[in-house]
């Protein structure tokens, strides 16, 4: 522990501030002596003193007792002043000593600091009271994450007055030792929150003694939670030796000696205000700046590029391009309409080359400034706001690097960011619906026209021209050549004939319980994985473990400023940087049958965890973002299964029958499921008919069971959001449907009547289309089409209503227009 004065540590802490990683624990020395309504606010000895006072006069106690009560801690003598002095007396002193507290000037400056948030051990309403931050987060109580990016926050660790004051069923004080025990329980979410930034950010104690706070201890028992940040100490006082001591148990790194407190608050704004001067954009950091590297031809130096998926660009934004790299034939389409189109979306499934395409584009567009970003990258609102104003510029956006509320903003700027002479490209998943859903959204909406965007599909096989191109330059790496199959079976073709030849293969992953099986589950799944996400998950030995492990496959990064929100403040992310390499770790590990039900527990714990962060929402209010993508069977089939071809679709059914207890009221997660079975029945084709019929009815259950979910939720809610949902899940029963018809030769006449009129209302929603149904997985052979078509031929001999055949004629013209 160090001890320092104030401009001995400035430069850390501007940087601190710079980087949004300083954050405040208020103490009641900030407010102690502070006038109110009827008194002034006490220190924790003060009110001590109060509470032994108001016990000795009661005369219950004998001397020994007497004696006792006077050597007890705070916490331990709030136990008994809650027990023996009554409601009304206990109830005044806190009402005129902690409401209506009036703050100094320089107070008051210091609360003008553009704070994350406010942690405060005090229970009056000095801060709210005299500055921006009015949101009280109030201990013992659940609350939204999202809360903190959306108001300035004061969160209240021991109670807060108005609260204590106002409610007879008050819960937020923690005084005694008794409330502090069982906050430790109650008290779960803020608890984690501390623990999280007691762990990856810098913390400033002001007006802190330190001398009773079993929460603050609790979070700072480990050591390994304060290796790699500081815990700063203000005081006026040098501490003894004994208090250095204490002070180090709670992992205080700096001792910071003021003059006077007044000083501390001074110091801190001024510190603050020329950190606000020195602003770096970290933006330019993701410009394209150079041209690309080509490596030689050895195939050790090329085997990683093509095997694991080794990233094209470096940490320092450098890139490298394999020997055997090319361009594709859509390249040069996309960079002719680049100067006719705002916005451009290139659709393509996984493995079929994205990524490579956005490097290629990136490095021949010379006559502007390109910014690239990554799926591994995220942006917050005001840096994405400064991004789009960008004059000149190429945007460039991988899978994943934008949300949807992002999305919408851009396409809504459409024109703004075409009168400054600048473009974006979006590359895309092929089955994004959150992509498609918003743009057909803003279409209806008439915010958006078809003529606004240019979409594009990448084939996931090269054409033959490409094939040529690349076939010239792969035998001089020794990693054979292409076929004409998609890019993923080339990849594992070519990984199959170089068994056991990895650069990697001393890099091992840790697969000894579920819990390192669920950091791996969740790296598959999101790619990266935020400080604030491992916390949540309570994996940060296990993340720290896998990292160490298997570095540079999975490595830690320091987020940069314009990722960070007030919500998300994680100053360091886990990324993914060779995702075929842990696929083929956790397929492999699924091999051995007794690992199956490890691969269940671990996606069991994962949601078990995110569902505590929901703080008891009904999550039948489809609030599920926080899981929603360990919950997609695109996201589960893309870990475990090869590409369209399942390995082995019954341990995904055992994912989704493990999570049921959990999510039986999730209607996406009974829509997700219902997919599930309909694959089985594609996969399991060999099976006998009636078999592959029940999958079907099982699908059938779950879809039911969703869309009268989203039903209910749609008729109080009007949510459009919520109906884009619906419209899916009648889609997904359409198809179910058609297969049933299909398995049954189109015998069932009743069946193919109500097939056609289920069919016509899913097509008919603007929320739904062809054009995707042709992609879709779940449409296997174009069930659809096979429906339409036989029909059409076969209808009148079978006998179909007038109603029917008006479906039928209407989705007729349906097809036929796309």
């Amino acid at each position: 522990m160090k001890i320092v004065k104030p401009n001995e540590i400035k430069d850390e802490l501007i940087e601190s501030f710079k980087r949004k990683m300083l954050i405040p624990i208020i103490g009641s020395g900030f407010s102690r002596d502070c006038l109110t309504r009827s008194g002034k606010v006490p220190s924790g000895e003060d009110y001590k003193k109060f509470m032994t006072n108001e016990l000795l006069n009661t005369s219950l106690f004998s001397e020994s007792d007497q004696k006792m009560i006077k050597e007890k801690k705070f916490s331990e003598l709030s136990s008994t002043y809650n027990k023996h002095i009554e409601f009304g007396k206990r109830n005044k002193y806190l009402t005129d000593n902690f409401m209506h507290v009036h703050l100094c000037d320089a107070k008051k400056k210091f609360l003008e600091i553009s704070w994350t948030y406010i942690y405060t051990l005090n229970i009056d309403d000095a801060i709210e009271r005299n500055s921006s931050y009015k949101n009280v987060v109030h201990s013992n109580r659940k609350f939204n994450d999202n809360i903190f990016t959306q108001e300035k926050c004061v969160i209240k660790m021991h109670g807060d007055i108005n609260e204590i004051v106002t409610y007879k069923d008050s819960n937020s004080q923690i005084f005694s030792q008794d409330q502090y025990l069982e906050s430790l329980d109650k008290n779960h979410p803020l608890l984690q929150k501390l623990l999280h930034d007691f762990t990856f950010q810098n913390l400033i104690y002001i007006g802190c003694s330190l001398s009773d706070e079993i929460d603050l201890k609790t979070v700072s028992i480990k050591k390994e939670n304060y290796e790699n940040v500081n815990r700063y100490l203000c005081t006026t006082h040098e501490p003894s030796l004994l208090e250095k001591d204490h002070f180090e148990s709670f992992g205080i790194s700096h001792i910071i000696l003021f003059d006077k407190f007044d000083d501390i608050y001074d110091f801190l704004y001024e510190t603050w205000k020329e950190s606000e001067k020195i602003k770096v954009d970290e933006l330019e950091s993701f410009v394209i700046s150079s041209r690309p590297e080509r490596i030689d031809y050895k195939f050790e130096n090329n085997r990683d590029y093509l095997l694991f998926g080794k990233g094209l660009l470096d940490k320092n934004r450098k890139i490298y391009i394999p020997y055997y790299f090319i361009s594709r034939d859509l390249s040069e389409k996309i960079l002719l309409d680049i100067t006719s189109n705002c916005i451009q979306l290139v659709f393509g499934s996984r493995a079929s080359g994205k990524t490579y395409l956005m490097i290629d584009i990136a490095t021949k567009v010379l006559n502007k400034k390109v910014y690239l970003f990554e799926s591994k990258d995220s942006i917050n609102t005001e840096a994405f706001s400064v991004l789009i104003s960008k004059k000149d510029s190429l945007l460039l956006f991988d899978d994943g690097a934008l949300s949807t509320t992002q999305l919408e903003q851009l396409f809504n700027a459409k024109n703004e960011i075409h009168a400054i002479n600048s473009h974006v490209i979006i590359f895309s998943n092929r089955n994004s619906r959150d992509l498609l859903g918003l743009i057909n959204q803003l279409k209806l909406k008439d915010k958006l026209k078809k003529t606004d965007i240019c979409e594009y599909n990448l084939n996931k096989k090269m054409s033959k021209s490409e094939l040529d191109k690349i076939n010239k330059l792969l035998p001089a790496t020794e990693l054979t050549i292409f076929k004409n199959t998609t890019i993923l079976d080339n990849i594992l073709r070519i990984s199959n004939l170089l068994k056991n030849q990895n650069k990697y293969t001393h890099k091992n992953a840790s697969l000894e319980d579920k819990f390192q099986v669920a950091v791996l589950v969740a790296l598959a799944t999101e790619k990266k994985l935020y400080s604030t996400k491992i916390i949540m998950l309570d994996l940060l030995t296990e993340i720290e473990k896998q990292a160490s492990f298997t570095t540079p496959l999975i490595d830690k990064e320091n987020t940069w400023n314009f990722e960070k929100t007030y919500g998300n403040n994680s100053p360091t992310k886990y990324v993914l940087n060779a995702e075929y390499w842990l696929y083929n770790v956790l397929r492999d590990f699924v091999k051995k049958d007794s690992n199956r039900n490890i691969i269940v527990e671990s996606y069991v714990y994962i949601i078990t965890q995110l569902l505590q962060q929901m703080n008891g929402k009904e999550i039948s209010n489809t609030a599920n973002s926080i899981y929603k993508e360990y919950i997609l069977f695109d996201n589960i089939n893309k870990v475990f299964g090869f590409d369209e071809k399942i390995r082995d679709i019954s341990l995904i059914r055992d994912i989704y029958d493990g999570l049921a207890e959990l999510l039986s009221t999730e209607p996406s997660y009974m829509h997700q499921k219902s997919k599930c079975y309909i694959k089985s029945m594609i996969v399991e084709s060999k099976l006998n008919k009636e078999i592959r019929l029940d999958y079907l009815k099982k699908a059938t259950r779950c879809v039911n069971t969703a869309y009268q979910m989203f039903e209910s939720i749609y008729t109080n809610t009007r949510n459009s959001k919520v109906k884009i949902s619906l419209d899916h899940v009648h889609y997904t029963k359409a198809i179910i449907l058609c297969h049933e018809c299909y398995l049954n030769n189109y015998k069932n006449v009743e069946e193919n009547e109500n097939t056609l009129k289920i069919l016509y209302e899913a097509l008919s929603s603007n929320n739904n289309s062809y054009d995707y149904a042709r992609k879709d997985f779940i449409n296997e052979n174009d069930v659809i089409k096979k429906l339409i078509s036989y029909l059409l031929i076969n209808g009148n001999e079978l006998g179909i209503s007038k109603d029917a055949k008006s479906y039928l004629s209407s989705l007729a013209s349906i097809i036929k227009n796309k």
